[in-house]
């Protein structure tokens, strides 16, 4: 019999987090690219848009938002990431 352990949270992470294992913080960044309409087919608001609208860069915008997209679906699709 083989186990596998997935983590729902890092020890390291202080803000609280929800079973899926991403803290509000994040919820509230996708929430709204997902509210605003960034994901639509066209787009209704762009990268640049979005990150007026929480004062930072648009280059921190894109990271946060990758990161916390990949947390999110590492985490709900159980991926697997290939280290090389």
């Amino acid at each position: 019999m083989t186990f596998r352990v997935t983590p729902l949270r890092d020890a390291a992470d202080h803000e609280t987090t929800d079973v899926v294992g991403v803290s509000e913080k994040r919820k509230r960044l996708l929430r709204m690219a997902y509210q605003e309409g960034y994901y639509e087919i066209p787009r209704r608001i762009s990268q640049d848009e979005l990150a007026k609208n929480l004062d930072i860069s648009t280059s921190a915008f894109s990271k946060r938002l990758r990161r916390d997209t990949e947390q999110l679906i590492g985490n709900t699709l159980t991926v697997k990431k290939n280290h090389r």
